[in-house]
């Protein structure tokens, strides 16, 4: 369970972070939230990110079979051009089995973020 609200409190300060700095952070550490991921929920998981302009992905990556895995995203919507706010959508997944970040799937048309195939979208 650490795990799971570990990657719920990473992706709202990520999603702090971006409406402060317009950028996401580039690592965990940055976001000041008091938790440190190398320690925290070891050692049962390991925690990955990836950030780009658009995109925050963190993952926890259980170590062992009997936990689940999760993966948390801030996704922001481009607003090139307009003079509104940025539209922000988190998401938290639930994964079946562990699987590589690039299963996000993406539809940028729409704004819209979904969990991997195979995997349970919670609600955070």
């Amino acid at each position: 369970m650490a795990a799971r609200q570990n990657i719920g409190v990473i992706n709202r300060g990520q999603q702090a972070f971006y409406f402060e700095n317009n950028q996401f952070a580039n690592a965990i550490a940055e976001l000041d939230l008091g938790i440190d991921p190398q320690i925290v929920g070891n050692p049962h998981y390991e925690y990955f990110q990836k950030v780009d302009r658009e995109l925050a992905i963190t993952y926890a990556h259980s170590k062992n079979s009997q936990f689940k895995s999760y993966l948390g995203t801030v996704f922001v919507e481009s607003t090139a051009g307009s003079d509104r706010e940025p539209s922000m959508q988190r998401i938290l997944c639930e994964l079946a089995q562990p699987q590589p970040l690039a299963t996000i799937r993406i539809d940028r048309q729409h704004g819209t973020i979904f969990c991997p195939q195979e995997s349970t979208d919670l609600a955070n």
